[in-house]
């Protein structure tokens, strides 16, 4: 198995504070490109290529960017002004060449009630294990079905509860010279097994050349599900469950697959 269990994303502003601006330094491996391939892939099987896409969670616009290329319209929500700011930054120049194509709305995805409907949901990088309630994960699943036309899918990933029991989150560290910042995370999980959480410590310190380290530390709570919760709440949000797999390689499920990936389509 071969995972990074402390990863964090998501839309939650009291987290992904300072943190955020380092966010895409401390991911250099992600691929984001072959993600949104392998998203839009899994979509286009069950109701048709997206003409237009609400991304829960858009975090740094990483996924966004590569939607917009591959002629998507995007409306990326995010909770954190700080990394609305990145998105922003980053996809500047995919705004200009494709205009009303991407567009960020600030709000918090289980209140979320936009005036209109969208081909298609998604929450990646685990967003959807940020909703560290019950109620919480209703509420998103709620939020995706609302904006779905009727057809519409709702694509998400996150943390597999087989797995996370099986084999617990550990201590870890991480170093990252890039060229004008040195990066070092250490990474202190806690589980609580009743609650099905995790809660994720970030230590991080920045170093740069001729100033003081700067020392940044976040809690991020993690809830990991399992398939009969998923099915549960997509069912009572309206959604079918019609695939869910391993992510990116669709295997079948087992508890050496930390993420997983599931695909509702909304009742007509």
């Amino acid at each position: 198995m071969s995972h990074d269990p402390t990863t964090p994303h998501g839309d939650a502003s009291a987290i992904f504070d300072e943190y955020a601006t380092y966010y895409d330094l401390l991911y250099p491996e992600k691929d984001s490109k072959a993600e949104a391939a392998f998203v839009l892939e899994r979509l286009a099987a069950h109701t048709g290529q997206p003409k237009t896409l609400l991304e829960f969670g858009t975090g740094s616009g990483r996924h966004a960017e590569h939607f917009v290329r591959q002629g998507v319209a995007v409306t990326g929500v995010e909770r954190s002004p700080r990394m609305l700011t990145l998105a922003t930054a980053r996809n500047m120049d995919v705004t200009c060449a494709m205009g009303e194509r991407l567009t960020y709305v600030q709000e918090d995805i289980r209140t979320l009630r936009l005036p209109r409907t969208f081909d298609a949901v998604v929450a990646l990088f685990h967003v959807m294990s940020y909703m560290a309630t019950p109620q919480d994960l209703a509420a998103a699943m709620n939020a995706a079905s609302r904006h779905l036309r009727p057809g519409g899918a709702f694509l998400f990933d996150y943390w597999y509860g087989p797995c996370v029991t099986a084999q617990p989150p550990q201590k870890t560290e991480k170093h990252v010279d890039a060229e004008d910042v040195r990066l070092h995370r250490r990474t202190t999980p806690t589980m609580d097994p009743a609650a099905h959480t995790v809660t994720v410590h970030f230590d991080l310190t920045v170093e740069r050349e001729g100033a003081p380290a700067r020392h940044i530390s976040e809690d991020h709570i993690m809830r990991y599900l399992f398939q009969p919760e998923v099915t549960a709440a997509m069912d009572a949000a309206g959604l079918d469950l019609v695939e869910q797999g391993e992510w990116l390689t669709r295997r079948e499920p087992s508890p050496e697959t930390f993420g997983v990936y599931a695909v509702g389509v909304k009742r007509a």
